[in-house]
């Protein structure tokens, strides 16, 4: 679109019009050339100008300008927010919705209003820094309600968040009785499980008559909301603004969560390259690892302990799965690596004395809190005949 409103493609108010109505229902109304509109009342309960409303609360939380920056549009329904961001200036805008419906439309205002938006069916569960990258603000708007897989949603939101995240979410009515205040206080005891704060989440129990019956899961208080993010890994939360039963959290990195990840944040692909062969008594395995998680790969850790540190490790066991050797043998990373990023390693091995069948299982070990596969990782194992 020109700056002075004129649309940038070949079509009448009335053809656009037609694609308007031929796409409805609209959840996002937006503003289009001839003066066309996406939608004029309510979808739902949601107000007829929705997300104009919550886009206010929401833009008072964004930098001043967007400059430079990428952005990921998480559920971008029919694409009102990268189209605002793209307005105030993004580099790179990235709206992605797991529903076809909402990515046509999406489609047609993008379109319609002639910006450079990437637009892509997807799921919040696919997302990847591999395959996506990393982006400066990464908004997720209406969105973790719809998530029946919460945890792992909001890991995944964590994964491809460079600096900032904002959730808007419907929440539970506060002050909730047992939701804690965020640091804990005198007030925590009577909302404690062995001492650690309890947070208030409902499961929505939703028949199947009701529309959207198999859209809406959870909806925590505010302060589960904040103990959730930072579960995933955001070492800055705060519950920016609440009004009515809607809340808006900001999220931060500060570049140092790495070293506070739990160990679910560590996953590995491990693909062989070369061996274990030959009758030689020391074998070298060759094996490529990609790096498939949200965390760095640190190639040292602390000092004086290797905490931290992560390293290709192995067990050696029979075929019939009794344990040899649990730390079998071990190889070093040559430098950190990052989401996304791969590296080829050599793991000699010394070879049993005893004859028999062995499998060398191959995993990621972060040192001194576990092995990948606690983490819910997978390994990768290999016959040995000896």
């Amino acid at each position: 679109m020109s700056e002075h409103g004129e649309p940038r493609i070949g079509m009448t108010r009335q053809e656009l019009a037609a694609e308007v109505e031929r796409l409805r229902p609209w959840f996002h109304a937006i503003e289009l050339p001839h003066g066309v509109r996406t939608k004029r009342e309510s979808a739902g309960t949601e107000p007829a100008d929705h997300p104009a409303g919550t886009w206010e609360v929401v833009r008072r939380h964004l930098p001043p300008g967007l400059a430079g920056m990428s952005v990921l549009d998480v559920g971008c329904n029919a694409g009102f927010y990268s189209v605002q961001a793209k307005r105030l200036g993004a580099a790179r805008v990235l709206g992605i919705d797991a529903r076809q419906h909402e990515i046509r439309q999406a489609l047609l205002v993008r379109r319609a209003l002639g910006l450079d938006l990437e637009l892509r069916r997807q799921s919040v569960y696919s997302l990847s820094p591999a395959r996506l990258g990393r982006f400066d603000v990464v908004l997720a708007l209406g969105l973790i309600y719809h998530c029946k897989h919460l945890v792992l949603a909001l890991e995944k939101l964590f994964s491809v968040t460079r600096g900032l995240l904002i959730v808007e979410t419907e929440v539970l009515p506060e002050p909730h009785p047992i939701d804690p205040p965020p640091e804990p206080g005198p007030d925590t005891a009577r909302a404690t499980l062995a001492g650690r704060p309890l947070h208030p989440l409902a499961f929505v129990h939703n028949e199947q008559r009701i529309e959207e019956a198999i859209a809406n899961w959870f909806v925590p208080s505010a302060g589960a909301a904040r103990a959730l993010l930072r579960a995933a890994g955001f070492s800055q939360v705060e519950v920016a603004a609440q009004f009515g039963a809607r809340a808006v959290l900001v999220c931060r990195r500060d570049g140092r969560e790495d070293e506070r990840l739990p160990l679910g944040h560590f996953a590995a692909a491990i693909s062989l390259l070369a061996g274990p062969d030959g009758a030689a008594a020391n074998r070298r395995i060759r094996v490529a690892v990609e790096n498939t998680g949200a965390a760095v790969w640190r190639a040292r850790g602390e000092a004086g302990t290797g905490r931290g540190a992560v390293r290709l490790g192995s067990h050696l066991l029979r075929a019939e799965e009794t344990e040899v050797a649990w730390d079998f043998a071990f190889a070093a990373l040559p430098h950190d690596l990052e989401p996304g990023e791969r590296a080829e390693l050599t793991l000699a091995i010394a070879v049993p004395a005893e004859p028999g069948d062995y499998v060398v299982e191959l995993d990621l070990v972060l040192e001194g809190i576990g092995w990948f596969e606690e983490g819910g990782g997978s390994t990768l194992r290999l016959p040995l005949a000896v």
